[in-house]
């Protein structure tokens, strides 16, 4: 099924009720500003409104906000990416009208005040201080820091300690009144509710449906060659590879997507066999592929005790090259298409993952995706175009980014 497009002024609004007669609804107010839309002196302030406005609205008071979507048996929550900003609720149907009236008041009428500034302040700046107890999230951050180095798409989604203390209120009011606009906004809706339902909300809340979106960013960006060690209070080592992959919105990402998997995105795949189950050289290796608007990154990513590192970078240097050269074989092409058709359409069931898959094909494509055409796309892959793709892409030279334990 096609979700519905529908425009009301320069918002567009993305409603599904394919499927669903079980009485829930998905909601999601997005803008297109994440961290990559930023300057380096105000780095953070997206994932800064993100946290600011569930602090009170024209309408909703803190402790209402939550309250009330609660009391209702909704879920509501919000995140920010390089690319993107998005504020959802998961309920009854039944409340579509109290849940959306909730989401457009914090998305277009945050009160976004002083106090409220400085205490969110406090509470960012202890979460990027504590992404160093997290060695994953702060080694993907750092790699990708220096993977796209010289490009806003290199700047962290929290922004830095320097760069949070350095904006203040004034700063962020100009930066949310230039770009959370109804250009730059979609809605994205899956369940029991109509874009005659949305629009009824838009115009009953008063937002300003008319605000043209911010001139996109289109500067080229492409990941670069590098390997840094970094040094932190760690028991093992945390290695990340990474090469240059294709957009969110190419064609290969496919193609791509089934070489991720057999080289690192299943138990069965090659790399978690060879360095886990057989060897027992490390916990967990796995790999990822993270694809945006202007550029994109093939990720491996292992930890392991110190003494193991050669041995697990040889193996992964070697399987990379192994890809790059053969390919994969007839039964690990089977078995990708067969997970990632279980992948996409498993996805579909709830109505979250209509709404989230609808709200991403839309930011990438600018249209509305027939689901059946995905399956077709998936299903019309041939062994011989993965290969192709599997040689453009793997002969890269691998970057690396290795945080090694502090020297006692």
């Amino acid at each position: 099924m096609k979700p519905i497009l529908t425009y009301h002024g320069e918002i567009p609004i993305l409603t599904d009720s394919s499927g669903f007669a079980n009485g829930l609804v998905s909601l999601s107010v997005t803008f297109k500003n994440g961290s990559m839309s930023e300057t380096p002196a105000a780095n953070g302030v997206s994932h800064f409104i993100e946290h600011l406005v569930f602090r009170g609205s024209r309408k909703y008071t803190l402790e209402e906000i939550s309250k009330e979507s609660e009391r209702l048996g909704g879920y509501m929550n919000a995140y920010t990416t390089k690319e993107q900003t998005t504020f959802y609720i998961n309920g009854f149907s039944g409340n579509f009208d109290k849940f959306m009236d909730i989401l457009l008041d914090i998305a277009f009428f945050p009160n976004l005040s002083e106090a409220d500034f400085k205490h969110e302040q406090k509470v960012i700046l202890t979460e990027i201080a504590s992404l160093k107890d997290s060695p994953e999230e702060y080694l993907d951050e750092e790699a990708e820091g220096y993977f796209f180095e010289g490009h806003p798409m290199a700047m962290p989604i929290s922004g830095t300690e320097k760069s949070v203390k350095g904006f203040g209120i004034s700063e962020l009011r100009k930066f949310y009144k230039e770009k959370y606009t109804a250009g730059n906004c979609i809605i994205s809706i899956a369940g029991s509710a109509t874009a005659e339902d949305v629009i009824n909300a838009l115009d009953k809340s008063g937002a300003n449906i008319s605000s043209k979106a911010s001139a996109p960013l289109t500067a080229a960006c492409r990941g670069r060659k590098f390997d840094k060690t970094l040094s932190l209070g760690v028991e093992q080592v945390y290695a990340e590879y990474m090469m240059p992959g294709c957009t969110a919105a190419d064609d290969e990402r496919f193609e791509l997507s089934a070489l991720n998997m057999i080289l690192g995105g299943l138990m069965s795949s090659r790399l978690f066999q060879e360095v886990r189950e057989k060897r027992g050289l490390c916990y967990n290796i796995e790999t990822d592929m993270s694809l945006y608007s202007l550029c994109g990154a093939l990720s491996v990513f292992f930890s392991c005790d110190r003494a193991n590192l050669n041995a697990v970078e040889e193996i992964t240097r070697k399987e990379i090259r192994k890809m790059a050269k053969h390919g994969i074989t007839e039964s690990e092409f089977e078995l990708a298409v067969n997970q990632m058709l279980y992948g996409f359409c498993s996805g579909l069931e709830t109505s979250s993952g209509r709404m989230f898959s609808n709200l991403r094909q839309f930011f990438y494509h600018g249209k509305t995706v027939d689901s059946d055409s995905i399956t077709q796309r998936i299903k019309s892959m041939t062994l011989s175009g993965v290969n192709a793709i599997a040689e453009k892409y793997y002969s890269a030279e691998e970057s690396r980014c290795l945080i090694l334990p502090s020297e006692s």
